[in-house]
């Protein structure tokens, strides 16, 4: 049986799309898996072997020249039936030397069949255990399985890259935790979960928290679904409230309420509920959150003339947005600081970006970041004053190079967007 699979070059926006717009739900167990962003994966660490960049090479030869170029032109045209084909036919030209793995993990990965995928991607791990990218091939196999819902498999291949990564550099590990934290949650290990979901944050801010926002921010939304699955429903509700009042969107904000509203229905707190609900349903009008929303009020009994909600009131914690939140803190920071941090003004912010726009209405400014988060892009907004005006602009980065910065305003422009590239000091 053939199981349509998109190509993987792509894979990482859509899944991030796909499956956190078909999870928007709440803590019952007939919605009971939101995995978010078990796919998601930072642009340095896909340039590890698919990038928008030139990192990602097979070393040329005459013998396959000609194949490669064909495929690569298939490629560019979407038809990855026959750009598959033709990677297959460099593939077996150079089969068994150093030059194979990296054709057969290209070809792999756009195959339409499945179980052809998972052949592929076997070869590689059996035949070339050596090859360089040996963990991205595990990583991608490892998705499969768990879209099959194959978890055991999944968790041998990624408990493999954390053991092959405890020596060196750990690009995959912090993605890895954040995925097996899914897989826990799935399998109803609430506690286990949890452990990888602070494991992976702790890792990533050690490191650039700022790059890895949005993996920090996704985390604690799956630590907070833990924490209500698992009766800790005040602490729950607390980094609910951090995340609500800490988010750079609207969707993380639509999301922080969704979430709220059906932890209050669970604890019986219908006008807590109602008044996240409502605060969705008249704030967002026509979102996929508001229509979630709105089938809580119904379910929730409440009149609309009847109810008179208090506001849902956030709170800022740059902790959430850090990665050093820890679980019963109850520490909140100033309003100053929640100002500088929303307008991704922080001094980390440095590299080269694509300015995709400026506004004079906050909302507008805020509804971009808000689409492009979701297609998968690392987005902020940053406010100036020009002549007395206030002018949000909204960018999408940082990288560390101009080269990357190029190749990142080719890849926004294939999808509509025009930009041109700044540079952040």
């Amino acid at each position: 049986m053939k199981n349509y699979k998109i190509h993987t070059r792509y894979l990482t926006p859509f899944i991030f799309v796909l499956i956190f717009l078909l999870s928007v739900s709440g803590f019952s167990d007939e919605h009971e898996n939101r995995t978010g962003v078990v796919f998601f994966l930072p642009e340095r660490v896909i340039d590890s072997y698919f990038p928008w960049g030139k990192m990602y090479l097979i070393p040329d030869d005459p013998i396959f020249a000609s194949n490669i170029k064909r495929a690569e032109e298939f490629e560019r045209k979407n038809d990855f039936r026959q750009a598959s084909r033709y990677y297959f036919l460099a593939y077996k030209k150079v089969q068994n030397t150093p030059k194979a793995p990296y054709i057969l993990f290209k070809q792999s990965t756009m195959l339409e069949d499945t179980n052809q995928s998972i052949k592929g991607l076997t070869e590689i791990l059996e035949v070339y255990p050596n090859f360089p990218l040996i963990d991205a091939v595990r990583f991608e196999l490892a998705k499969i399985y768990f879209i099959l819902k194959k978890n055991g498999n999944a968790s041998r291949l990624l408990e493999e890259i954390e053991k092959n990564e405890k020596d060196a550099y750990p690009i995959f590990t912090p993605y890895v935790y954040t995925f097996l934290g899914a897989i826990s949650y799935k399998v109803k290990d609430f506690e286990k979960a949890a452990r990888y979901y602070v494991l992976s944050n702790e890792m990533l801010a050690s490191g650039d928290p700022a790059a890895d926002r949005v993996s920090i921010v996704n985390n604690y939304f799956e630590l907070s679904r833990v924490l209500a699955q698992s009766n800790d429903r005040e602490n729950a509700e607390d980094l609910l409230k951090r995340l609500l009042g800490s988010a750079q969107s609207d969707i993380l904000k639509q999301e922080a309420l969704l979430q709220l509203g059906f932890l209050y229905k669970t604890k019986g707190d219908i006008e807590g509920a109602y008044a996240a609900f409502n605060s969705i349903v008249q704030g967002y009008p026509g979102t996929l959150f508001a229509v979630k929303a709105g089938k809580g009020i119904e379910e929730l009994g409440v009149r609309n003339e009847d109810a008179v909600p208090a506001p849902i009131e956030g709170i800022f914690d740059r902790a959430v947005l850090d990665g050093t939140y820890t679980v019963g803190e109850k520490e909140e920071t100033r309003d100053e600081e929640a100002k500088e941090v929303r307008e991704g003004s922080q001094s980390t912010r440095k590299g080269f970006a694509v300015q995709l726009g400026s506004f004079s209405n906050e909302k507008n400014a805020d509804k971009l970041v808000s689409v492009l988060i979701l297609k998968g892009f690392e987005a902020y907004s940053k406010s100036a004053s020009i002549e007395g005006a206030l002018v949000i602009r909204v960018r999408v980065g940082t990288v560390s190079s101009r080269e990357y910065a190029e190749e990142l305003n080719k890849a926004l422009k294939n999808i509509g967007y025009q930009g041109f590239i700044v540079e952040e000091k």
